[in-house]
């Protein structure tokens, strides 16, 4: 049974996407800047950029419930075990009136907390090699 040509062009493009796309996932990415400022709005608003600048592992701390005492619990996240987004986009933000605040602490360290139902959210970012990249969040809502 022969094939339509349009359908043969269109499988044929497919896969080329595919092929290129994985070829693509597997380089690093280009550093969206060395501005903390700026970086961070390109982070806010793109996923693969948030999956590429995020340090693995993911020291990820949060409450427990079922632990008494000291609730919080500290985990180091595998690339499989993050759950992307970490953040909202800047747009979400805006809707939501999430306020967002950014405070450098050191040269190369940066916070970005955001608070969301009488929650805040953290978010720690170190300057590495020549990129910056997310190195901790920390929840404390249950």
């Amino acid at each position: 049974m022969k094939t339509p040509n349009h359908l043969t062009k269109g499988l044929l493009i497919a896969a080329l996407c595919f092929t290129s796309s994985s070829v693509f996932a597997k380089s690093p990415a280009e550093c969206p800047s060395q501005n903390f400022n700026t970086f961070i709005k390109v982070f806010a608003n793109n996923q693969s950029i948030q999956q590429a600048f995020s340090h693995i592992p993911l020291k990820s701390t949060y409450r427990d419930g079922r632990i008494e005492g000291n609730p919080f619990k500290t985990e180091y996240l595998g690339a499989n075990e993050v759950q992307y987004p970490v953040m909202l986009s800047e747009y979400q933000n805006r809707q939501w009136t999430l306020p967002t605040t950014i405070n450098r602490k050191a040269r190369y360290n940066y916070t970005v907390r955001v608070t969301a139902d009488n929650s805040t959210t953290t978010l720690q970012f170190k300057k590495n090699k020549s990129c910056w990249f997310l190195t901790s969040i920390y929840n404390p809502a249950l």
